[in-house]
């Protein structure tokens, strides 16, 4: 991952840590006793303040760490979540945290950015699966995995002797003939399955989608490597984060697509209309858009 936006949702941004002024947020969110209630307790000023100015220094260091959780509107920091390593019961585990401070709770920040980093860990990542390890006593908490998809596993005792339960979710991946079938029912259907169906992954790598009528059609995250897409409607189609590499775009129409975080790699887009996309931090080359149709300004390079 480069720079410093992880991810963000409808309120609320994800970042690396990159001023004073969020560590100074975070050390009175780490030093809040009724915030770490059951994590273990406040923690110590100095030795956090440490931590962190070094993080700073070195903020794209780990894959996997806490980052601040800020409001979008007012970049205020209201918590401190991310993905970590875990080792539980022997088993290496990958942990969704989310830490809100205590005059943001009620607001529902916990369970947006925790289903956010759930889906970013299955999408982006490419993760099989998460877990949320939860202090018996933290009911709260255990609302906020029901709600995002996780179940109750079992109990673990941790090192130190404290119990927690652990609740998993496991990526689930739908097979390209039943995605196919759904996809010929036109986008309506498909977006209304996908929004009750948001941590399912969508891999069509050498499907052939040719002059199917897609129009705001989400494919967010999918794996659509090598697949043909001859003259297919694409207009106004959510392809954030979308997987095309080596895809055949050949008379496609992606007029006001968005393919911010797309992977355009190699892929054929001869006569491709582009009026309007939006490409932010796409993966192309020059080369890649050779024959395109009314290419973004911007994406010229």
């Amino acid at each position: 991952m480069s720079g410093p936006e992880i991810l963000h949702t409808e309120r609320l941004v994800l970042r690396r840590l990159h001023s004073a002024s969020e560590i100074t947020a975070l050390l009175d969110l780490w030093t809040d006793p009724e915030v770490t209630q059951f994590m273990g307790g406040p923690r110590n000023r100095e030795d956090l303040q440490a931590d962190l100015e070094a993080t700073l220094e070195s903020p794209n260091r780990d894959e996997y760490d806490l980052w601040p959780l800020l409001e979008r509107d007012t970049l205020r920091v209201v918590g401190h979540c991310g993905l970590l390593h875990k080792d539980v019961d022997g088993a290496a585990e990958i942990e969704v945290v989310y830490v809100i401070a205590r005059p943001e709770w009620g607001q529902g920040y916990a369970s947006e950015i925790a289903q956010a980093l759930v889906q970013h860990a299955f999408r982006k990542l490419e993760l099989t699966r998460v877990v949320a390890l939860i202090d018996p006593d933290n009911t709260a908490s255990e609302r906020v995995a029901g709600r995002i998809g996780l179940r109750f596993e079992c109990d673990v005792v941790r090192p130190g002797g404290a119990i927690r339960r652990v609740y998993a979710v496991e990526r689930a991946v739908a097979q390209p003939g039943s995605l196919l079938r759904r996809l010929k029912y036109g986008s309506p259907s498909w977006n209304a399955w996908r929004a009750a169906n948001p941590d399912l992954t969508v891999v069509l790598d050498g499907a052939d989608l040719s002059g199917l009528i897609l129009t705001g059609i989400d494919l967010s995250g999918a794996s659509l490597r090598n697949a043909t897409l001859h003259a297919t409607n694409l207009m106004n189609a959510d392809l954030r984060g979308a997987d095309l590499a080596g895809a055949d775009l050949t008379e496609a129409d992606l007029i006001a697509a968005r393919l911010d975080d797309a992977v355009l790699t190699d892929a054929i887009l001869h006569e491709t209309d582009l009026l309007g996309a939006v490409m932010t931090n796409a993966h192309f080359s020059s080369e890649d858009l050779r024959g395109a149709l009314h290419v973004p300004a911007y994406a010229k390079r």
